[in-house]
């Protein structure tokens, strides 16, 4: 193999330059001002609404196909493959599986390009291109009351990114919850809801989680800033600090906030390992209740093996949706506080 060239890459579409973008959400901002309602969320939807609507259509069909589609399929499959009635013979519905696995690929690859990659260099864009439009405008008096504009480019707006990649699972958790509602409701009738009430009980803890990580990241950003302040007076005043050799002492200020800033920040991360770690147990949990249950009520359910093993399809596919649920509450608490900034 040869060396990587220039030429072998393959060249950006035009619309996601960071000239395009840029001058698509500084028209947009503009318009959303002159209309007296400025708000960073509307303007980043219009932007990216292409990429937006293949991203949210992709997660639906992925989550549609993947917690409803593929285990009736698989329910039918055993059902011709144990004797059962069946409308056709199995070999039909192995095919009609690879196909339902087949598309939840592509939507799958589809999500993860145009809702993931695509849609957070937009994002982080046209956040970047504003902040630094503004910064240039606004008077030197009043430069040092709010977050600054590097903080906002180098972190609010990666952090945009960050966040808008976990976002964007948000509709393929909601379609797969709901499909896999549906799935249980006709493989099980209405003993499936049973293993739905513990799933619920944990996603609302997860939501307590969600609050609290959104405090650590507003607290969190607020020391940043003030790091940032008191680097900017480092720099400013560089002259000043050499005369008076006042390096340690700023070295130590600068420790002991980037010291504080930590804090907020392990608390964070501490909180989003939580909703991932419990989300991941939720199905699990969920799924044992259901079985338990059915074979203390409903014996006779545990003895037809395409039901049984369609519900634990179900419970399989939701482990995904209910690790991203807590996760996305987690990350749409931060960008509403990232977003708040950015304003």
């Amino acid at each position: 193999r040869g060396r990587l060239q220039r030429d072998g890459v393959p060249e950006l579409p035009p619309r996601l330059r960071a000239s395009a973008v840029a001058a698509r959400a500084t028209r947009i901002w503009d318009a959303a001002c002159a209309a007296g309602k400025p708000s960073m969320f509307r303007v980043l939807v219009r932007v990216c609404a292409p990429d937006l609507a293949i991203g949210v259509f992709s997660g639906c069909v992925q989550g549609l196909f993947s917690a409803l589609v593929r285990p009736l399929v698989l329910k039918r499959l055993i059902e011709a493959l144990t004797g059962d009635e069946s409308m056709f013979p199995p070999s039909v519905w192995i095919v009609l599986l690879g196909a339902a696995i087949f598309i939840e690929g592509i939507s799958a690859a589809d999500r993860m390009y145009f809702g993931a990659d695509a849609l957070g260099l937009t994002g982080m864009s046209a956040v970047a291109a504003l902040a630094q439009r503004h910064s240039a405008r606004l008077p030197s008096c009043l430069q040092d009351s709010g977050p600054s504009v590097v903080n906002l480019v180098g972190t609010d707006a990666v952090r945009l990114v960050e966040n808008q990649k976990g976002l964007i699972l948000l509709p393929l958790g909601a379609v797969s919850i709901a499909g896999g509602v549906a799935a249980l409701l006709l493989t099980l009738g209405p003993m499936g809801l049973v293993g739905l009430v513990p799933m619920v009980l944990i996603l609302g803890l997860n939501a307590q989680f969600a609050r609290l990580a959104k405090e650590a990241e507003h607290r969190n950003l607020q020391l940043v800033d003030a790091r940032m302040h008191i680097m900017g007076q480092v720099v400013h005043g560089v002259k000043a600090v050499k005369l008076t050799a006042w390096e340690e002492k700023y070295a130590k200020l600068l420790a002991a906030a980037r010291a504080r800033e930590c804090v907020p920040l392990k608390r964070w991360r501490i909180f989003l390992q939580y909703t991932r770690q419990v989300g991941r147990a939720n199905p699990i949990i969920a799924s044992c209740v259901l079985f338990i249950t059915l074979a203390l009520v409903e014996p006779e359910a545990m003895a037809r093996p395409a039901d049984v093993f369609a519900a634990a399809n179900v419970f399989l596919s939701l482990r995904l949706p209910f690790i991203i649920l807590p996760e996305a509450m987690t990350y749409l608490a931060t960008l509403h506080v990232t977003l708040a900034r950015s304003e």
